[in-house]
């Protein structure tokens, strides 16, 4: 694993020279270089906070809620947040210690921000929606400055037709990256998944029994249901 210092290195060397090394990663690599391209501003020291609309993913929030609370537990006490983002990168929920949330409100990183790849450059949230793929973000490979005390570690969040729903992302201090955490995450967002999936089911099944009833209550006839036998 690279040491602290060389993701500095690196990082000021794209800022400052236009340089990339070879033994950086490919897809940070490929955010890099669309973030310098959209002109995002590496020094900026705020995120872009915008309203949302909570009924359009209340049914995210409560299903995650309480298994990003279990993921929470493990990591509470070592200066981790645990947050949830919809579709497009921005914060619907933000779970942590006293100290870095403190410090995330410090920098917009609070409910509504906006946490694209287009907004705040290479980042676990924003890039993991860009590629659709679990990622860990360290230190110097986030594009902006204001996100480089941190390690995050984000993936997508999927309904059952594969469409990216949302995003789990776990964020703490850039000095306890792991390669454990992302695992942590992935199990979660697979769990999400699963509960996501058999309310949708049981929705279906509610439905289904909502225009049986509204068809024998309609007719005269009687109805005979049998086996296959």
């Amino acid at each position: 694993m690279k040491s602290l210092k060389d993701y500095k290195e690196n990082w000021e060397q794209f800022i400052f020279e236009d340089y990339i090394k070879p033994n950086i990663n490919p897809i940070v690599k490929l955010s890099w270089l669309r973030s310098k391209r959209m002109g995002i501003d590496p020094f900026r020291t705020y995120g872009k906070i915008k309203p949302f609309d909570y009924e359009k993913y209340k049914e995210l929030i409560n299903i995650a809620t309480p298994l990003t609370e279990g993921l929470y537990s493990i990591v509470e006490g070592s200066g981790f947040m645990v947050i949830i983002c919809n579709e497009q990168g921005q914060l619907l929920k933000v779970i942590g210690d006293t100290d870095p949330l403190n410090h995330a409100k410090r920098m917009g990183f609070i409910e509504g921000a906006d946490w694209s790849e287009a907004e705040m450059g290479t980042n676990a949230i924003g890039t993991s929606i860009v590629v659709d793929s679990p990622l860990q973000i360290v230190a110097e490979e986030h594009f902006a400055k204001i996100c480089q005390s941190w390690t995050c570690s984000a993936a997508p969040i999927h309904d059952s037709n594969g469409k990216i729903i949302g995003v789990l992302n776990i964020s703490g201090p850039r000095d306890k990256v792991h390669s454990h955490t992302l695992g942590m995450v992935v199990s979660t967002v697979k769990a999400i998944e699963y509960q996501l999936k058999l309310n949708e089911n049981m929705q279906k099944i509610l439905m289904m029994q909502k225009f049986l009833e509204a068809a024998t209550n309609n007719i005269d006839d009687a109805i005979v249901i049998t086996d296959t036998q």
